[in-house]
């Protein structure tokens, strides 16, 4: 006769989350674009339909425009100027010279290697660093999202999972291979330097 074991049950799921502006995900298109990805996600969530090659633009022409030519940010800021100039363009914004660059060789070359942080135009957000667990948490129950970076790649969290057991699990998007996964907090938040909590 055996003698019956106690076993410990698994923690049972006490709240799922997913933020309302959540719109789902898109791949970087470059191997540099995770900045500009994880933007246009955001962006899309609140509404917006601002492109990766979009956000790049808005990055490098502000990095020339501060004379910093990391990224040939001038050689490209002044091509641009350019391009505005000979073709009696309205601005100097994507929509006006977007064609033009991408069909440029060099110009295209700069913008598809650039890299960066996100601008959030137009989006209302609190910007700092590393976040705890509850703070990601209340920006998601207030439907925001949140973007996390550090010194190599940035990725999207928009929603949550919380155990019995008091542990969490965030769902994290990761713009580099297209994935979307739930994630324990202590993991994301370990990788986390730079943060923006976006919610409008």
């Amino acid at each position: 006769m055996t003698t019956p074991t106690n076993q410990k049950s698994a923690p049972t799921v006490t709240a799922d989350h997913t933020s309302t502006h959540w719109a789902g995900g898109q791949a970087q298109l470059t191997n540099s674009w995770c900045f500009a990805a994880a933007e246009a996600i955001v962006q899309a969530g609140f509404g917006g339909g601002t492109t990766q090659a979009e956000i790049a633009h808005i990055v490098l022409m502000a990095r020339g425009m501060a004379q910093d030519n990391a990224q040939h940010g001038v050689d490209y800021f002044n091509a641009v100027q350019d391009l505005f100039a000979m073709n009696g363009l309205d601005d100097t914004s994507w929509a006006s010279v977007g064609a033009l660059v991408t069909a440029d060789q060099t110009l295209n070359g700069y913008l598809r290697n650039s890299w960066g942080t996100p601008p959030l135009t137009g989006r209302t957000y609190t910007g700092g660093g590393r976040l705890t667990a509850d703070e990601i948490i209340t920006t998601l129950d207030a439907n925001g999202l949140v973007m996390s970076g550090n010194n190599i790649h940035w990725k999207v969290i928009y929603g949550y999972r919380r155990y019995s057991d008091g542990s969490v699990q965030l769902r994290v998007y990761d713009p580099w291979n297209g994935t979307a996964a739930l994630q324990p907090a202590g993991t994301v938040t370990g990788s986390m330097q730079v943060s923006y909590r976006v919610t409008a």
